[in-house]
């Protein structure tokens, strides 16, 4: 009788490994979100960031635009619990251009900083494709005619994991309530648009 052939376990489990991968792959091809597999993915091409630790019994002292009522606890959360900030702007043919901020530097002097992308410009800007998320209401419309520095901030309406839920925290806590929602890859955001920033100082 002929043995039957010996099974080369490490070779399975790389074959197992590589399946897998290329069964994900496919996933994202259909459309499906990293969500679905059990991540979460920023959107827009933005980063997940995690901010400075605010030094115990630091205010945020040096930004003009500070009140009584946001003190370093306060301040802590959003540190901890940062949703996406980013700028928001139009180019000279009209199309939306958009850079990341984050809060960055010591702990006793922390700043909104901006954070340039993979495929950003070296000052963080890049274009963003309007067609790819669903405004409600539109974006134009929350931003207003004003002139100036406009902030878009935004967090899931639905948070998948503890970081979202702090993000969501932060975001009702500083820019709520919604100015909208809009959908980006199957998942809904509240968004918010702000003429300032709060708790640090915009670095030059």
């Amino acid at each position: 009788m002929t043995p039957a052939p010996q099974l080369n376990r490490s070779v399975a489990h790389r074959s197992l490994a590589a399946i897998a991968a290329a069964a994900a792959l496919v996933a994202l091809a259909a459309g499906c979100s990293l969500v679905g597999l059990g991540l979460s993915v920023a959107p827009m091409g933005l980063q997940a960031i995690e901010g400075v630790t605010v030094a115990a019994g630091q205010s945020a002292s040096g930004n003009p635009n500070t009140t009584a009522e946001e003190d370093a606890s306060k301040c802590e959360q959003l540190r901890s619990g940062l949703p996406y900030v980013t700028e928001v702007r139009k180019d000279s043919n009209g199309a939306f251009e958009i850079r990341q901020y984050g809060v960055r530097g010591s702990s006793d002097k922390p700043q909104w900083t901006v954070v340039p992308a993979k495929d950003s410009a070296a000052d963080g800007w890049k274009t963003f494709q309007m067609s790819e998320a669903q405004f409600s209401p539109p974006l134009e419309t929350s931003l207003g005619a004003e002139k100036g520095a406009h902030y878009l901030i935004f967090a899931a309406a639905q948070a998948n994991d503890t970081a979202e839920n702090e993000q969501a925290v932060s975001f009702i806590g500083f820019f709520g309530p919604a100015d909208g929602t809009f959908t980006w890859g199957g998942r809904t955001y509240n968004y918010a648009v702000a003429k300032k920033l709060p708790c640090f100082p915009v670095a030059s």
